[in-house]
């Protein structure tokens, strides 16, 4: 998929993270474009919040967290899928696919939205035992450090450190310390997202993907799942 995206925008690039407008608006900075001339696919609150906050267009598809009222307000509409895309953008703009003025540029959210994110799926392939699956997902996927992470207000490496820290107390250092190097290993590309933006692109329309990922981390992602 990386030959699909004109630019890349990393968290790297930008000082706040999602549901500030910092990495919506340095992508439309980077397109030399409006913000409102851009719409985001988005698959979090936090992200349909900052896509708002920049004057984006956006489109919310859930996945783990369901919107709230005053979330969906903020956006667009809310598809289950990404096959409805297509369908919501003609039955909103009132017109053929091929007569499409008023949305030129379309932005991805990464996780959920260009690649499957199913961290229970994911440890119950890996460990098969229950207790430990959920004292994983409680303490990487579901704990507030990682959320911290996603919002900016802690790097990475210092949140693994803390959980890496606890589970030593607790007596899961290894299983800790698999998940966070292999968790990776669960992102695969949404074949319906690769469907959509074939679609998008056959009309003219250019596709960008954002993530609160760094650029590096970012990049070599593609590299190993998505080249």
């Amino acid at each position: 998929m990386n030959g699909y995206f004109q630019e890349i925008i990393g968290g790297n690039l930008v000082k706040h993270s999602k549901p500030e407008p910092d990495i919506y608006l340095k992508a439309a900075e980077l397109l030399e474009l409006e913000p409102s001339e851009c719409l985001v696919l988005e698959d979090s609150p936090a992200g349909i919040i900052g896509a708002h906050r920049a004057g984006c267009l956006s489109l919310m598809i859930p996945d783990m967290d369901p919107p709230t009222r005053g979330v969906s307000a903020l956006s667009q509409g809310i598809v289950e899928d990404m096959e409805q895309v297509i369908p919501f953008l003609r039955e909103t703009l009132g017109q053929p696919e091929q007569n499409w003025p008023a949305v030129r540029n379309v932005v991805f959210d990464l996780g959920g939205v260009l690649v499957e994110f199913d961290p229970i799926a994911y440890l119950r392939r890996r460990f098969t035992n229950r207790e430990l699956e959920l004292y994983l997902y409680q303490n990487v996927f579901g704990s507030p450090l990682w959320q911290e992470v996603d919002a900016g207000r802690i790097s990475r490496a210092d949140a693994q450190a803390q959980m890496l820290e606890k589970a030593r107390k607790d007596g899961y250092a290894f299983e800790m310390r698999t998940v966070l190097e292999e968790w990776w290993s669960m992102l695969k590309t949404k074949k319906d997202t690769v469907a959509l933006i074939n679609k998008l692109k056959a009309q003219g329309i250019q596709v960008y993907y954002l993530s609160n990922i760094p650029q590096r981390l970012s990049q070599l992602f593609f590299y190993l799942y998505l080249s």
